[in-house]
């Protein structure tokens, strides 16, 4: 299986590189990618639109200290990652590299933590279980949430976008 881990370097983020190394028996491939805005900070993932835009910078971290230090977690775990930096808008940038990659999950994190927040998954993760052309799991602190597509991609969403599993039990 080939693995695309959207990652924002934030310690929240941890959950999502420790769902990756307990995939490692059935995972080929990961690729680990980070997605700079145009004006030159890094995007969030499911904050508010300032966030969602790039309009803060990253905490004292450069993104390619991140995705080094993402390499190194999944290393240190019998997981080699191939990591990728990319510039503009994170969920078309992402859907792009999916489309391009032919990867079979897409992994992401939420920094949402209630449950009416983990309903709605948050801007960026629910824009990309609608756009993505394989299956997404949103990764949350303690929760999990995975989205497969019934119809192909292009389709109008939301009527061909399910959710086939929360917290690990079926939906």
């Amino acid at each position: 299986m080939k693995v695309l881990l959207a990652y924002d370097g934030l310690e929240r983020s941890r959950c999502v590189l420790e769902e990756a190394a307990s995939m490692a028996p059935d995972v080929d491939r990961v690729v680990v990618i980070t997605v700079v805005s145009s004006a030159g900070t890094a995007t969030r993932s499911d904050g508010p639109a300032e966030l969602a835009t790039g309009g803060t910078a990253w905490e004292g971290q450069a993104p390619e200290q991140a995705l080094a230090d993402a390499q190194a977690f999944l290393r240190d775990r019998a997981i080699e990652a191939e990591v990728v930096l990319r510039h503009g808008d994170p969920v078309d940038v992402v859907v792009a590299e999916l489309a391009e990659g032919g990867y079979d999950l897409l992994l992401v994190g939420t920094r949402l933590g209630s449950w009416l927040d983990q309903m709605l998954l948050g801007k960026v993760s629910q824009q990309l279980a609608e756009r993505a052309p394989c299956p997404v799991l949103v990764v949350g602190d303690t929760w999990r949430v995975r989205v497969e597509r019934r119809a192909p991609a292009g389709a109008k969403p939301p009527e061909h976008v399910r959710v086939t599993a929360v917290g690990g039990l079926p939906a």
